[in-house]
């Protein structure tokens, strides 16, 4: 009678098919009925290999595969358990399943990039390579796969592999300086923006009171600008109040004008009439004293007249004395026909007697 422990799962062939009678079974068979045991834990393939990356460098690479039997008759069918050999022979597959495609996969990859992408790239090909080689529990080995991973991807040089390290070190001083010097400039950008914020705050601040005062002063002068049109309207009322007034007035005044025209024409003509009268008592009055005047003034005229009648005959005897005096103590002679001299003093001596005989007959008619 065949019993299984936990974890342990007995598999017994019933006419002609493989059955699962369960997980730590106990049950009676009949004689000559084939009965083996099938483990159902987790189960460990390890795996490891040396290959050269694409860039000829040496690598050693680490991995484990964890799996489980799920369907013991399907994994009973393809693999021996009444013996240590059917293990055996899943673990060898699986390990050469995955050492094929990762060492087909490395052969294609550079140093970094198998080391970048250990986690991500090598072991999602490693899983679906394995994946696809149980196939599923029903149709395939019986078998799930649960973990597969590539733990370890080393360098077998020891000193390219120092030589890694140094420049895998600088690396990572050069990338922590450059993030201390990314989280220096993020410090100042981080100062630049709250200067710059603190800098807008106070330029919206100074716009709002630009608009604030703006707006005071547009209803300062929109104030100012209604009080100066009710002034100017009540200017131009009083004005045309004036006006209405004058115009009242100087209608008033022409009506006036008007009726006080005739009186004020016959006014005019009185006074025409004054003036005329005036003016002719005046022009009589100058031709009076004009007649006065010449009245007063023609004796004297006559008196003068007289004067100057007798004034060439009482000068007559100095005249003559005066011109006996032009050549007194002269001794002239006359030669020839030369008589310039003569000629010269001949129209004073005409002069002089047309005087004195003017003289004597003015006289002798006195």
């Amino acid at each position: 009678m065949p019993r299984t422990r936990p974890g342990e799962y007995l598999v017994a062939a019933r006419k002609g098919r493989l059955a699962n009678l369960g997980e730590a079974a106990n049950a009676v068979l009949f004689p000559g009925t084939a009965w083996v045991k099938v483990p159902g834990v987790q189960l460990d393939s390890s795996f490891e290999m040396t290959q050269e990356t694409r860039d000829g460098i040496p690598l050693r690479f680490k991995g484990q595969a964890v799996y489980r039997v799920v369907r013991p008759e399907r994994a009973a069918a393809l693999f021996d358990f009444s013996t240590d050999d059917g293990l055996a022979t899943i673990d060898t597959l699986v390990k050469q399943c995955c050492l094929a495609e990762l060492r087909d996969l490395v052969s294609r990859m550079t140093l970094g990039e198998c080391i970048e992408q250990r986690k991500t790239t090598l072991t999602g090909a490693v899983r679906g390579a394995l994946e696809v080689l149980v196939g599923p529990p029903e149709e395939g080995w019986g078998i799930a796969v649960e973990v597969v991973q590539v733990a370890q991807v080393y360098i077998v040089d020891a000193e390219l592999r120092s030589r890694l390290d140094a420049e895998t070190r600088g690396q990572i001083h050069a990338r922590s300086e450059r993030a201390a010097l990314l989280a220096e400039e993020e410090v100042k950008l981080a100062r630049i923006v709250s200067a710059r914020k603190i800098q807008e705050e106070a330029i919206e601040t100074e716009r709002r009171e630009a608009v604030f005062e703006e707006e005071r002063l547009h209803r300062a002068t929109e104030l100012e600008k209604r009080k100066t049109l009710e002034s100017l309207e009540a200017e131009r009322t009083g004005r045309e109040v004036e006006s209405q007034k004058l115009a009242l007035k100087k209608a008033a005044d022409l009506e006036t004008l008007e009726a006080e025209a005739p009186v004020r024409r016959r006014r005019h003509e009185l006074r025409l009439e004054e003036l005329a009268a005036a003016l002719e008592e005046a022009e009589l009055e100058k031709r009076k004293a004009e007649a006065d005047v010449e009245r007063e003034f023609l004796p004297r005229r006559a008196s003068h007249e007289l004067r100057l009648q007798m004034l060439p005959v009482e000068q007559r005897p100095q005249l003559a004395e005066a011109a006996s005096k032009v050549l007194a103590g002269a001794r002239l002679s006359v030669y020839g026909e030369d008589s310039r001299l003569v000629g010269a003093l001949e129209p004073l001596l005409e002069t002089l007697g047309g005087y004195l005989r003017g003289g004597a007959s003015r006289g002798g008619e006195g």
